[in-house]
């Protein structure tokens, strides 16, 4: 009888290591997003919020190429310019677009980008009071992970329409008309007081000096 038993065992160790195994290797498909879809959009509205996109899908339009996205139903508390970031703020390659909403699919396309600080994102845009707007976070090429998105906005109460740096006018060599009434404050501190400033994008067309004055 003794012998019998231990001629046994060895069996019985060997189909519970093999079933401990199988388990070990049966990983669970992580959960996707509660936002996963456009048509399941969270409320947000200015501040931060912590995301994940982690398990998410890709629901949205291919002409802004965000993927593995999450998606937000924003509300304008003023008119003005209001800005998304997630800059300094996740831990992978993010992209955001942002829509006319509410209705998914989504609408017009107001805003896409991609890499403005890094390989995280800020995009700016104009809002109207009241007015809801469609916010898609996701990541480039299948880029995913956590993070926190920020909301500005809005400002420049319907100033100009280069108030912030992000949304700065193109100009040439010549004279261009400008407005600082309504303007905010986006500048860098280490700039002196400054205040209430407008943005302009020249390019150079040679290599020389360039002056710019208001005298």
């Amino acid at each position: 009888m003794l012998t019998s038993l231990h001629r046994h065992r060895p069996r019985l160790f060997a189909a519970a290591a093999g079933a401990a195994l199988s388990g070990a290797l049966a990983l669970p498909a992580l959960a996707q997003p509660a936002n996963n879809n456009c048509a399941d959009a969270l409320p947000i509205s200015n501040g931060a919020t912590a995301f994940s996109t982690l398990g998410a899908t890709t629901d949205g339009p291919a002409a802004c190429p965000v993927n593995q996205d999450i998606w937000y139903l924003y509300t304008a508390s003023g008119t003005g310019t209001a800005s998304v970031s997630t800059c300094g703020a996740a831990t992978y390659d993010t992209y955001l677009a942002a829509y006319n909403g509410p209705t998914c699919p989504a609408g017009a396309q107001i805003a896409c980008a991609d890499d403005t600080c890094g390989v995280q994102t800020t995009i700016s845009f104009q809002v109207v009071s009241g007015a809801p707007y469609l916010i898609r976070v996701g990541g480039f090429a299948g880029s995913v992970g956590t993070g926190t998105l920020t909301i500005t906005g809005p400002t420049g109460g319907g100033g100009p329409p280069n108030d912030l740096c992000a949304n700065a006018r193109d100009i040439t060599i010549g004279t261009s008309a400008f407005s600082t009434i309504g303007a905010t404050t986006d500048s860098p501190a280490a700039c002196g007081p400054g205040g209430h400033d407008v943005w302009f994008r020249y390019t150079a067309i040679s290599t020389s000096t360039l002056q710019v004055d208001t005298c």
